[in-house]
């Protein structure tokens, strides 16, 4: 089960952060470590995942999904952009799928 007080701290201090702070990595690997533990939990998650919330999260969509290597996280967060259309989305899960392609075809 994932900590969501831990994770809200996580995107508290990265909200608080200057956008070149590079330092923001640091905030992304946390968050990462955290969501590529266990998929059905990051799901699950998500699923109840405020919208400000999954913005910040999104942008490490990428890193949970070269980690987790799954078809079912990409269906997934495709429909969080049909969720939420006004975060645009699109770009991040677009990069999640090439990472994936991508660590598919060096295997």
């Amino acid at each position: 089960m994932i900590n969501n007080k831990e994770v809200e701290k996580i995107i508290k201090e990265r909200i608080e952060m200057h956008p070149d702070d590079p330092r923001i990595i640091e905030k992304w690997n946390e968050l990462a470590r955290i969501f590529v533990q266990d998929e059905e939990d990051t799901i699950a998650y998500l699923n109840d995942c405020n919208r400000e919330n999954i913005n910040w999260i999104s942008e490490i969509f990428e890193d949970i999904s070269e980690q987790l290597q799954s078809d079912r996280f990409i269906e997934y967060i495709n429909q969080l952009s049909i969720k939420f259309p006004e975060l645009d989305l699109e770009q991040d899960i677009l990069y999640a799928k090439e990472v994936m392609e991508y660590s598919n075809c060096v295997r």
